[in-house]
């Protein structure tokens, strides 16, 4: 919705299994999909831009489970594969991918094939400029400019939270939350391969939800103008080349998390710049390690980038 009111052309979807779309949960977890982290979602995506940008997508079978019957998908007569309406108007050169939650490894999978040169099916993938992954890291790859959002309290929604700096998920990577999340920023620039920006935007307060305008979704009142302004101005700065918008997703803005510093490389893993703070942490909170919360409360806040 940010995108679309800055004038973006948006193509969001239900995921097959979910919302609108035929098949069940089942089919999220396609197992031809190596080495992606949610196969079917990762599949999704992937045809999704393939679509989006008018070109080939694959047919294939999707399994379901025997427990819960198909929903019934949209009628549309043999033969006939929809093409998008839009196509005419899109700058194909100017593609940006987001997603929340499922949505964001999605993300990160897509990086992740960009990388290596082909999508989990093994096909080249369309280049995007921009990769804005909420609220869920996994391996990824540093292939194109990437902005990773998460916040004081993300992962608390879920069953395993990351309280203590204990982080949701494959401690050497995955998971949700800011322990997570800053490890696999870390790590990405630990890899050293790449020139293209790296970001970690970290809201103030919030939950698993903070970019997810649904009404029952628990957020903070300001979740969503700071999510969505923070992936407007990353994906304007590197889909449209705006100089002020590249100074804006390097500044501190109100509502960024006084516990956590959000941060930016802004030329890359292989670049010889540090990753520069955009805050610094002057608060403590339950997320943080026990030493960095004793050292936060007698004010000395602990953060892991260049001022």
């Amino acid at each position: 919705m940010r995108m679309a009111r800055a004038g973006y052309l948006v193509l969001t979807y239900d995921p097959a299994g979910q919302g609108e779309s035929e098949g069940t949960a089942y089919a999220l977890y396609d197992s031809g999909m190596a080495p992606c982290q949610i196969g079917g979602a990762c599949r999704d995506l992937q045809d999704a831009v393939r679509w989006f940008v008018g070109d080939d997508i694959a047919p294939v079978p999707r399994q379901e489970s025997r427990a819960t019957p198909p929903k019934n998908p949209a009628y549309v007569p043999a033969g006939d594969n929809l093409t998008n309406p839009v196509r005419n108007l899109l700058d194909t050169s100017r593609v940006a991918v987001s997603g929340n939650s499922m949505g964001a490894l999605a993300v990160d999978d897509y990086t992740y094939g960009l990388g290596v040169g082909s999508g989990g099916d093994g096909r080249p993938l369309p280049s995007v400029r921009a990769a804005v992954p909420m609220s869920g890291i996994g391996p990824m790859k540093a292939s194109v400019p990437i902005q990773l959002q998460t916040s004081d309290y993300d992962g608390q929604a879920l069953a395993t939270p990351a309280v203590g700096g204990v982080p949701t998920g494959d401690p050497s990577f995955g998971g949700v939350g800011y322990p997570a999340t800053k490890n696999g920023y870390d790590q990405l620039r630990a890899a050293g391969l790449g020139s293209d920006a790296l970001s970690l935007v970290v809201l103030e307060g919030g939950t698993h939800l903070d970019s997810v305008d649904i009404p029952y979704a628990t957020r903070t009142a300001w979740s969503l103008t700071v999510a969505g302004d923070s992936a407007l101005d990353f994906i304007d700065c590197h889909a449209r080349d705006l100089a002020d918008a590249c100074q804006r997703a390097a500044s501190p803005r109100p509502r960024l998390s006084r516990s956590f510093a959000s941060e930016q490389d802004a030329d890359g893993p292989a670049g010889p710049e540090p990753s520069r703070c955009i805050t610094v942490p002057d608060q403590a909170n339950i997320n943080q390690s026990p030493t960095d919360f004793a050292q936060a409360e007698t004010g000395h806040p602990v953060y892991n980038c260049t001022p």
